[in-house]
């Protein structure tokens, strides 16, 4: 194994712990705006969101560990401080709903969104390196 593949894997693994809040917040925030019955919501909210948000839980400290050490790859420091900020806004749940919601959807975006450009592109240009 190359010392390339070895950072590889690190930024596969700091990538991925994003991945999960990130959800999260995407599927919880859209799920606000779709009319749907009190039983769908609950069993979305039992079988989806709340396994992903376990998940999160255990994911996020090793997300942004991997981050700190991996910093000049300057998407891990981004992707940290938006999961930070995130859940600061969660905790303290500051403004109206409409931008509560607006938020979740715009944090999932952006993580789902640099997640998605590592796995998809610049995982294979860091490898060729």
């Amino acid at each position: 194994m190359t010392d390339t593949d070895f950072m590889g894997r690190k930024h596969d693994i700091a990538y991925a712990c994003f991945i999960p809040p990130g959800l999260v917040s995407l599927i919880g925030s859209i799920a606000a705006y779709v009319p749907m019955s009190t039983g769908t919501a609950g069993g979305i909210g039992l079988l989806v969101l709340v396994p992903l948000t376990m998940l999160a839980l255990g994911t996020v400290p090793i997300g942004l560990y991997y981050s700190v050490l991996l910093r000049k790859d300057a998407a891990l420091p981004l992707l940290s401080i938006l999961t930070v900020l995130r859940f600061a806004h969660i905790v303290t749940d500051v403004g109206p709903a409409w931008a509560y919601n607006l938020s979740g959807v715009a944090y999932g975006l952006v993580v789902v969104g640099l997640v998605a450009f590592w796995f998809l592109w610049r995982r294979r240009a860091f490898r060729i390196q």
